[in-house]
C-alpha cells in the first residue's frame, strides 16, 4: 500500500509540473495570443496583471439573464455604480455596462459586454484595477477584443 502510494504521489507530482499555460485562446472563433505572464484559468478565463477576464456562451436568453443577474446582485454591493454603454466587441456593436464598487482592496471596475458573434451568443467580463474610460485605458489584450463607442476602428 505504501509503494502505490508513493507512485500515484510520484505519478502526480510529474503530471503537475509537465502542465503547462497555451500562448492562445479563443473567443467566438477568434483566436487570440496572450501574454506570457497571464495565467489561463480554466477553458473561459484567464489572469493578468491587473486584469481579469472571463467569457460565457449559451443562447440569447441566457446570456442575458446572466448578464441582467450579475448587475442585479450589484446593487447589494458597496458603492455600487452602472453605466449603459453600447461597445464594440470584436468590431461588433453590442450593449455593455461599465460598473465600479468598492471591496476590500478598493474600487474593482468591470466591463460586461454581451452580444452575438460569429453566431455565438456570448457574455465577456472584464474586471480591471484602474477605471476604464476610453480604449487608451484598457489593456493592449484586451483592446483586441473590447472597444468603446467614440474609438472604433
Amino acid at each position: 500500500m505504501k509503494k502505490l502510494f508513493t507512485a500515484a504521489a510520484l505519478l502526480i507530482s510529474t503530471l503537475s509540473f509537465g502542465q503547462t499555460t497555451p500562448d492562445t485562446i479563443t473567443i467566438a472563433s477568434h483566436k487570440l495570443a496572450i501574454s506570457p505572464d497571464c495565467t489561463v484559468d480554466g477553458e473561459t478565463k484567464i489572469r493578468c496583471e491587473g486584469y481579469s477576464l472571463a467569457w460565457i456562451y449559451g443562447d440569447k436568453q441566457t446570456v442575458k439573464g446572466l448578464q441582467n443577474a450579475l448587475l442585479e446582485m450589484g446593487g447589494m454591493l458597496t458603492n455600487f455604480k452602472k453605466k449603459r454603454v453600447d461597445f464594440y466587441l470584436f468590431d461588433r456593436k453590442c450593449k455593455g455596462y461599465t460598473v465600479s464598487y468598492e471591496n476590500a482592496t478598493g474600487t474593482t471596475y468591470q466591463l460586461s459586454v454581451s452580444g452575438v458573434i460569429n453566431n455565438k451568443p456570448v457574455w465577456v467580463l472584464v474586471d480591471l484595477n484602474e477605471e476604464p474610460v476610453t480604449d487608451a485605458s484598457l489593456p493592449e489584450f484586451i483592446r483586441q477584443i473590447i472597444r468603446f463607442p467614440e474609438t472604433r476602428k
